[in-house]
């Protein structure tokens, strides 16, 4: 990482990242998660987007509102993260040596720009589901597709869900209640496994 004059940094839970990213360096997530959240005036949170493993950081992911009164949060997820920094006109330059370092960076870039934009897609389409329950299904069936089975590890607790499909909690907990006893889903909480729909199921 020499030439791209790059480092690491090591982020423990909850800490302040947005600050560390600026119009001249970028950084890609290497471990962990990152949540990126508004706290509205009422005290309500949403998470805006959780930009994961293999994701790239650039300013404009700060979504800093200067226009508007909500505060806008990027901070590192519950289990912390780690980041490579990088200059961006090194990262995007042309590398005097020509070494294979820089090429694979190059191409590795390519990766996290795709992996950003399949991630907004998903956004969309999650957000774009008007019933709780609609987007607990969409939000489950992304997941089923990211891990590979219907025995799901959730990456987010049940407030940060809630949060993180805009929604709110009690209600969410209710539609989760009413899967359960529609046997579509068992477990609560960190463990769920889809068990019947085929909304849900993967392909064979």
């Amino acid at each position: 990482m020499q030439c791209l004059n790059g480092r690491e940094k090591n982020y423990p839970p909850g800490a302040l990242i947005r600050r560390q990213v600026t119009e001249s360096r970028i950084a890609i997530v290497a471990q962990g998660a990152i949540e990126i959240s508004e706290l509205r005036l009422d005290g309500i949170r949403n998470i805006l987007g959780i930009i994961e493993r293999n994701m790239l950081i650039h300013p404009d992911f700060s979504w800093v509102k200067a226009n508007t009164a909500q505060e806008i949060m990027v901070r590192s997820a519950e289990n912390g993260c780690k980041l490579l920094f990088f200059d961006l006109d090194k990262a995007t330059g042309w590398c005097s040596k020509c070494c294979q370092a820089h090429k694979r960076f190059a191409r590795n870039l390519l990766i996290c720009l795709a992996n950003r934009n399949n991630y907004l897609t998903e956004r969309i389409e999650l957000l774009s589901q008007r019933k709780t329950r609609d987007k607990l299904l969409a939000y489950f069936s992304m997941e089923s597709r990211k891990q590979h089975t219907n025995d799901l590890v959730l990456p987010l607790t049940m407030r940060a869900l809630a949060d993180y499909l805009c929604v709110d909690r009690t209600a969410m907990l209710r539609e989760m209640k009413k899967l359960r006893e529609e046997g579509l889903i068992e477990g609560m909480s960190g463990h769920i496994r889809i068990k019947k729909d085929p909304f849900l199921s993967l392909s064979e």
